[in-house]
Parts: structure tokens; C-alpha cells; sequence
């Protein structure tokens, strides 16, 4: 593991263990594949900034339990006590349970319905500028799910969350592993970050 993505998920965990300043912001899109949107925060960052860190950091992806509220705003992901997680603790980072599998048989499974939420996290160092982000869904070459989130625009030392709640998966999503890929640009500069799930 670099130095710098040990920073980022140090930062990231700090993040959500110890709390945040500043102002959130949020932006979202309304479309055919359901609510989306960017949060950012202002963060506490301890320490200096790694000689070598990027200008914008990937953090962690994960597929997860849908909020019981898409919104907007959605009841997750929530930086509290920005509302609508006001009662939670300040600092913490309201989110739902990871998943590691979706259902494609059955009634009502991800191929007939929206599923799942989809959360990426990022951290901008010295980036800045208007935010947007691609998530894709994908089984070797095919693609069985496309979304993107637009709207907000970031400073300098934020920590942001990208989110799509709800990805109805094509008919052609066969059992087996599938990689969820969340591709996000701030400014002129872009990351990504993986995650796999599972499909049964």
C-alpha cells in the first residue's frame, strides 16, 4: 500500500470517526436510473499532506441496503448534523449496510427493479472545480448497468460522496462476480475506484 492511499483511508476513517467542519453541499440528478448525487464536506486533515498525493484521491466503493428516503435529501449517505441526520452525532458519516450480493432470479430481483445504493467516496487535495461521476456496472466486457451523478463543485481539502440510489441491471447480468466501477472527475482531474458484488 502507498503512502498515499494509506493517507486516504486514514483521512477517510478520521473523517467519520472524529468529525468535519465546514459547509455541506449537495447535488443531485433526478433520471432514469435514479436519484443521484454529490456531497461534499470540509475536513479536518491530520497531519501534512504526503509529498507525492494526488490532487484528487480515490477512497472506498461499496454497494449497499437502499436508503429508506431517496429524497432529496436521501436519509444516506449523511454527514451529521446536517439534516436529515440532525440526532446523529457531529462528524459521523450516516450510510447504509455494505452488500455483497444481488439478487438476479425471483420476483422482484435487480433486473426488474432498482436495487441497491451505490456510494463512492473521495478526497480532493488541491483540486478543485465542478464534480461529476460515471458508475458503471460490468461482467467481464459486457455492461449491465450505466449511471452518472453531476452538480457540485469542490474546493481545496474536501472529502465528497458520490452516490447512486438504485441500478436496475440488464437482463443480460448473468450469475456470478460483477465489478462496480465509479469513475469521478473534479476539475480536469479524474479517479476510480472498484468494487465487486456478487449476483445470484
Amino acid at each position: 500500500m502507498t503512502k498515499t492511499r494509506a493517507f486516504l483511508y486514514a483521512s477517510l476513517a478520521l473523517f467519520v470517526a472524529l468529525g468535519v467542519c465546514g459547509q455541506q453541499a449537495l447535488a443531485g440528478d433526478v433520471g432514469s436510473h435514479g436519484e443521484t448525487g454529490i456531497i461534499l464536506t470540509d475536513h479536518w486533515t491530520p497531519g501534512p499532506v504526503p509529498e507525492a498525493a494526488a490532487a484528487v484521491l480515490a477512497g472506498p466503493v461499496s454497494f449497499d441496503v437502499p436508503p429508506p428516503s431517496v429524497g432529496p435529501p436521501p436519509s444516506w449517505p449523511c454527514v451529521a448534523p446536517k439534516s436529515p441526520c440532525t440526532g446523529d452525532p457531529a462528524g459521523g458519516l450516516l450510510m447504509g449496510v455494505p452488500l455483497q450480493e444481488a439478487p438476479i432470479t425471483g420476483t422482484n430481483n435487480c433486473t426488474m427493479v432498482k436495487c441497491g445504493q451505490i456510494l463512492a467516496m473521495f478526497e480532493t487535495t488541491t483540486a478543485t472545480g465542478a464534480v461529476s461521476a460515471t458508475i458503471t456496472i460490468k461482467q467481464g466486457t459486457t455492461t449491465i448497468f450505466s449511471g452518472k451523478a453531476k452538480g457540485a463543485t469542490a474546493k481545496a481539502n474536501q472529502v465528497g460522496l458520490v452516490y447512486l440510489n438504485g441500478a436496475q441491471l440488464a437482463t443480460t447480468a448473468v450469475a456470478g462476480a460483477a465489478t462496480v466501477t465509479v469513475t469521478t472527475t473534479v476539475g480536469t482531474t479524474k479517479v476510480s475506484g472498484k468494487t465487486t458484488i456478487y449476483l445470484m
